[in-house]
């Protein structure tokens, strides 16, 4: 019925995510993600639950002002972000990974602010990060992973972002435009951060294709040096 709702070919449920009590009727409400939706822009609904669990109310997150392209495919992956603006409501990190403001499918990522009821108020807009050394054609969609990744004292939140060849870990400021950045190399599987400990991550690290085919889950230490993100600025193709 919610698909219906959300319109033919809106790969409807290509993401969820709880966002917390949006309504304040002491429900948790659930956010989810269409990333095919009009031309493949991308969409995200809220969606209200009952007690008993059951949807009672779908509203989509009103998107006009983020100028998004065909093919955006904005809500690809998304996470929900503690209140990093100390206003009582979750942000958003959203991927679009066919953002194509720095060229054809570089991608983006997007912080969303949200309000009560979940209204949209303010956002910013994240582009992949240069990598030294490394060509640009290795950051393309940028936004195909989104995972938050765990809180540092010195940030108001860390995130896991992906792209073609590369996996960024993103140190966030109040205003949700990053302080500094740290790229570590893609793997074809899960990924997650376990803790951290001063400038050390613990990851866990899903490799699909190992043995065989039969796949394993590892934990690996790495040390993190932030780079500013003003010094790896992208540049427009």
């Amino acid at each position: 019925m919610l698909a219906e709702l959300a319109g033919s070919g809106a790969f409807f449920g290509s993401g969820v995510a709880g966002v917390g009590d949006l309504d304040w009727d002491g429900i948790p409400d659930l956010i989810v993600g269409g990333r095919e939706a009009d031309e493949a822009r991308g969409a995200l609904w809220f969606v209200s639950l009952g007690r008993d669990g059951r949807p009672v109310r779908l509203r989509r997150l009103a998107t006009e002002g983020l100028g998004l392209n065909p093919s955006a495919q904005f809500g690809f992956d998304f996470a929900t972000l503690r209140d990093i603006d100390d206003d009582g409501f979750p942000e958003l990190a959203v991927g679009a990974p066919g953002d194509d403001e720095l060229g054809p499918g570089a991608g983006a990522l997007w912080i969303l602010f949200l309000g009560p009821g979940g209204v949209l108020t303010k956002s910013e807009k994240i582009f992949a990060p240069r990598v030294p050394g490394v060509p640009e054609h290795f950051a393309e969609s940028f936004g195909s992973l989104v995972s938050r990744a765990g809180e540092r004292a010195e940030d108001r939140s860390t995130l896991l972002v992906s792209s073609t060849e590369f996996t960024h870990l993103l140190f966030l400021l109040q205003s949700g435009r990053p302080r500094a950045v740290h790229a570590l190399t893609a793997w074809a599987g899960g990924l997650a951060v376990r803790e951290f400990d001063g400038n050390v991550a613990t990851l866990v690290i899903g490799r699909a294709g190992a043995d065989g085919g039969t796949g394993k889950v590892v934990q690996q230490r790495l040390s993190i040096v932030p780079i500013p993100y003003d010094d790896v600025l992208p540049r427009r193709r």
